[in-house]
């Protein structure tokens, strides 16, 4: 059995997620992803592969979903001269998605569940980012527990996740101020 490292800094000092690894997510509203709530393995590597729409790799979703999962992570290329603008290009489009079947997403959001392997469920922390088109373009609240939208249905998915958000406790962190809340000020990696 190999040891866990030491870490530099106390487990305050790495937030309100503190040394936990990113274990679930989901998507509503983002891109072309269904509400599919997504396991991420605890191995060392997580592959991201897929079929777009033609039949080749483009435009099956893969850059979306990283680019998601980045952003959820508070990685530093989002960070850098401030991410709302370019955080509200992760919605639903219905040009790109080329389809007339749904209208353009006003709002999306992106739930990450984080524990340790090994621990119960009930130590998770839940985040919750909220994206719109409008001002404040990104919002974050956090609690702890699983809290992830349910539903049969996208419409079913998309309005449980606003009732999710709704019941979470606020007020709402900002897009400058919840990569350190969540994660620290300490160096995060992000591959």
């Amino acid at each position: 059995m190999t040891e866990e490292p030491q870490l530099a800094m106390t487990l305050k000092a790495l937030g309100a997620v503190g040394a936990k690894p990113l274990r679930l997510f989901q998507l509503v509203r983002i891109g072309r992803h269904t509400s599919s709530i997504i396991p991420v393995s605890h191995a060392d590597v997580t592959l991201l592969t897929g079929t777009g729409p033609e039949g080749g790799s483009n435009g099956g979703g893969k850059s979306m979903m990283a680019s998601a999962i980045a952003l959820a992570n508070a990685d530093a290329d989002w960070l850098r001269g401030g991410i709302g603008h370019h955080a509200r290009n992760l919605l639903f489009n219905q040009n790109a998605a080329e389809t007339k079947q749904l209208v353009d997403a006003p709002s999306g959001y992106i739930a990450s569940v984080y524990w340790k392997e090994g621990e119960p469920r009930t130590s998770a922390v839940t985040v919750w980012m909220r994206i719109q088109r409008t001002e404040p373009f990104v919002q974050v609240k956090f609690a702890p527990g699983i809290r992830l939208a349910l539903g049969a249905t996208e419409l079913e998915c998309a309005t449980h996740a606003a009732e999710v958000w709704n019941d979470l406790p606020g007020p709402a962190l900002t897009s400058g101020k919840y990569a350190e809340k969540l994660f620290g000020n300490g160096t995060r990696c992000l591959a």
